[in-house]
């Protein structure tokens, strides 16, 4: 691609690779917050390459979060969601935020990941719980597995429309 000049397939094929790269992540079950993030951004880069329409894709987490441990690839199907189902019959700039932050719950500290978007939202009725798809259920699956019963996923429409997934996860410094 770089011989022939063909910038856009370059890029991708470095996205792809790097997306690659942290996915398989010497079978490891848990990465940190920061290659998380970093895997999130590779597969927004490539959707953002091939839809047809602009994402404004954002992410924050306090600097003291990035080296906990989190399970991995738990924030892309969600992404995929987003972009596939929430925007397919959208006009407007799609807008997907990521965001990490320290939480108190019944007393527990935990890691809160809040994904946010401004597509169509969920359709009436829907129950995570017995969602179809392969991706949320291999994220629900896991975070129950690694993390325990107190953990895991909350769905709801967003403040001013779209929809929001919450993550809850333990606070993991390493993986003893």
């Amino acid at each position: 691609a770089l011989d022939h000049d063909a910038q856009d397939i370059s890029m991708m094929v470095k996205q792809l690779s790097k997306l690659f790269r942290i996915g398989l992540s010497n079978d490891k079950w848990y990465v940190t917050v920061r290659d998380e993030l970093a895997h999130a951004r590779c597969y927004m880069a490539i959707q953002q390459f091939r839809q047809k329409f602009e994402i404004d894709y954002k992410e924050s987490a306090d600097s003291d979060l990035l080296d906990y441990l989190i399970p991995k690839i738990v924030l892309q199907p969600f992404l995929e969601n987003a972009v596939i189902h929430g925007f397919r019959f959208r006009s407007e700039q799609a807008a997907v935020q990521v965001r990490f932050e320290r939480r108190q719950e019944a007393g527990v500290a935990l890691l809160a990941v809040t994904i946010a978007d401004n597509g169509i939202g969920f359709p009436d009725g829907f129950d995570i719980q017995s969602a179809g798809g392969i991706g949320i259920r291999n994220v629900l699956d896991r975070i129950q597995l690694y993390c325990g019963s107190r953990y895991g996923v909350r769905v709801s429409a967003g403040e001013q429309g779209g929809a929001k997934v919450t993550l809850r996860l333990p606070l993991i410094r390493d993986e003893s």
